[in-house]
Formats: C-alpha cells, sequence, structure tokens
C-alpha cells in the first residue's frame, strides 16, 4: 500500500461569539483598554477630591482603580494565555 497520507501539523481553531460568528483579533486587548480607561477615570476622581465631596470622589476613585487594574489583569492573562497557545 504505497499510498502518501497527509497529517495537519497542528488543528487551527479559531475563536467564535455566541451567535457563532468568527471574532478575529486579541480578546485580552479589550479588558485591558477597558481597564486603562477606568484607570485613568480614577486619576481624574482622585485629582478632583477635595472641599467637602472628597469622600464621593475618593470613594469613586478607589472603585474605578479597582476595576481598572482588574481589566488589566484578565487582559494581561489572555493575552499571556493566548501567546502561549501560540
Amino acid at each position: 500500500m504505497g499510498g502518501v497520507r497527509l497529517y495537519a501539523h497542528r488543528m487551527q481553531t479559531e475563536t467564535r461569539d455566541v451567535s457563532g460568528t468568527p471574532v478575529s483579533g486579541t480578546p485580552g486587548l479589550g479588558f485591558a483598554g477597558v481597564g486603562l480607561v477606568l484607570t485613568v477615570l480614577a486619576g481624574l476622581f482622585a485629582a478632583q477630591a477635595g472641599g467637602g465631596d472628597r469622600e464621593v470622589f475618593l470613594s469613586f476613585a478607589v472603585v474605578l482603580g479597582a476595576f481598572g487594574l482588574l481589566g488589566i489583569v484578565i487582559g494581561g492573562v489572555a493575552i499571556g494565555v493566548r501567546l502561549a497557545r501560540g
């Protein structure tokens, strides 16, 4: 049986969203971008803290900063996983 068999060296899978549409790009970039924007907004709220509304501005700054850093971390992990998979 002298037939030649061709095998795929690697299965390429594409990412799809809920509706089944192929998604391109790096999914972690969105998380990191949103996290960066939230962190900048947190800095703006912290810069505005002064006078009678100091606690309100600082509270918003802490919450936005926490969500911003969480988004940056999730985005970084997603990008790292994607790079590790090749």
